[in-house]
């Protein structure tokens, strides 16, 4: 047999097509050669993982009682690279701005536009669908970008966020992870500028935490049981644990809020009636310089109402709820 030169091939590449090509002389052991040389072209699986869970081809659901250790505890440490470690228990500012619904429903859905940015020391926002319900339990899911996780590091780029609550503000999902929730991967990643449809749907007192990336088709599920039977709205900003239903977006920051935030989209699969608009910084459980305003809109037709304070923006209409300044 000539020699051969195989162009671009690494040495299983080539040391499998020798052994094929060999075999071709005797009929009888080509089988078992191709069997051979499958080994040396065909990569090796990764090896199990408990914070890598195994994906279904288009979805993967995760229920309690079968959640993979990948919450805040261990997920920031594998994903952070070199992003700077942060103190855990810093002197944190907390900027919120939400939209508080005013009708009672069993379903949210909105579509989120995965929007990167990020403050200072590279911590960046949670954008959130919140539900309250009438038992008083309260749940956040949606997606988070270069969340701080509880060891102080960060998880890199866009993941799964979600926490629920129960009446007396306890996290009992995910357990142990205090009040910085948990923190999965989307099956097929999450890129910059996706568009996320994030939803929260509530049947007889199990919770449905749904989300789908709808430039890729990829979907996940989160289950937990859950007190109650439908999302309340409410008739103020908030009730006195400071809890909602409705969009949120929520930014833990070790600076004060600069004003600077980038327009991310909230767009609703239902018309939305009425709602409070508002934000809110807090530093140390207390409200700093102000900042802290709310407006009542009543959304009879397509209009986009703003509120606009300190440099922070928001915007609202029937079916759309925008955190930062619109892009011109």
């Amino acid at each position: 047999m000539p020699n051969l030169t195989l162009k671009g091939a690494g040495d299983a590449q080539e040391s499998a097509i020798r052994i094929i090509l060999k075999s071709l002389a005797r009929p009888k052991e080509l089988i078992a050669s191709f069997l051979i040389a499958s080994s040396l072209i065909l990569p090796k699986q990764p090896r199990s993982d408990a914070r890598v869970p195994l994906l279904a081809p288009s979805s993967y659901t995760y229920s309690i009682g079968r959640l993979p250790s990948q919450t805040a505890h261990d997920f920031g440490n594998s994903n952070a690279g070199k992003a700077p470690k942060i103190n855990p228990h810093p002197d944190f500012f907390f900027f919120l701005t939400g939209e508080t619904l005013t009708r009672d429903t069993k379903m949210l859905d909105y579509v989120i536009t995965a929007v990167p940015q990020e403050a200072k020391h590279r911590q960046g926002p949670a954008y959130l669908v919140n539900g309250l319900t009438n038992k008083g339990w309260w749940c956040q899911f949606g997606i988070g970008y270069n969340q701080i996780m509880s060891d102080g590091s960060i998880a890199r780029g866009f993941n799964i966020v979600y926490e629920v609550f129960d009446q007396n503000m306890n996290t009992v999902y995910p357990a142990g992870v205090g009040m910085r929730g948990g923190v999965l991967t989307m099956p097929g990643g999450i890129g910059n500028y996706d568009k996320i449809e994030v939803s929260l749907r509530i049947d007889k007192g199990r919770l449905f935490m749904d989300a789908l990336n709808t430039d890729t088709g990829r979907k996940m599920r989160i289950q937990f049981p859950v007190r109650g039977d439908t999302f309340v709205g409410l008739n103020r900003r908030t009730n006195y644990n400071g809890e909602a239903t409705g969009p949120m977006t929520e930014w833990w920051r070790l600076s004060p809020f600069n004003g600077k935030q980038k327009e991310v989209d909230y767009v609703s699969k239902y018309n939305i009636g009425s709602a409070f608009v508002w934000m809110r910084g807090i530093h140390n459980k207390e409200i700093y310089s102000g900042m802290d305003a709310m407006e009542y809109f009543s959304f009879d037709n397509g209009k986009l109402h703003e509120l606009n304070f300190f440099g922070a923006r928001e915007y609202a209409s029937r079916n759309e709820f925008i955190t930062g300044t619109i892009r011109k």
